[in-house]
């Protein structure tokens, strides 16, 4: 005799939608690596149009080899924007690069101030290192609040 098990996604009352909330903390990377739910949380993302727009308009903007941050202070965690424009190169290069960045940005989250960060980069960007793109985000990040936060 043979059972079939029968899985269903978890409705949002039994805990199918996690979101920061859900957990209580704010070490991102303690969500992502946890219960193997791999998800990049929507609350690290910036997805309305108003927000880039504040972003790009009221910003600080730093300039590296790899990518071009625009950062803007703001309150309650980190977030964080990618934009990849087609002269990138082809859906394989522009979504692997993106993920790098995902994945430097989520390991450093937890240290960062609360900011919303939109990511431009260049082709230069495949060259470096997961290593090294993660210790260039950190010191734009820096840098960039660095020259909000003064006078």
């Amino acid at each position: 005799m043979v059972v079939e098990s029968v899985t269903r996604p978890l409705s949002k009352t039994e805990g199918g939608h996690r979101n920061l909330e859900t957990y209580g903390i704010r070490d991102y990377s303690q969500i992502m690596n946890g219960d193997g739910e791999g998800r990049f949380p929507s609350t690290m993302r910036l997805k309305r149009r108003s927000d880039f727009r504040s972003v790009y308009r009221r910003g600080v903007v730093w300039r590296g080899s790899c990518f071009t941050l625009h950062v803007l202070p703001r309150e309650g965690g980190a977030r964080l924007g990618i934009v990849v424009s087609r002269r990138f190169g082809n859906a394989v290069e522009r979504n692997r690069t993106k993920r790098r960045l995902r994945e430097a940005f989520r390991r450093i989250a937890g240290s960062l101030p609360s900011v919303d960060i939109i990511v431009r980069p260049t082709r230069d960007c495949e060259r470096f290192s997961a290593e090294k793109i993660q210790r260039m985000f950190a010191r734009g990040v820096g840098e960039a609040f660095s020259r909000e936060v003064e006078p």
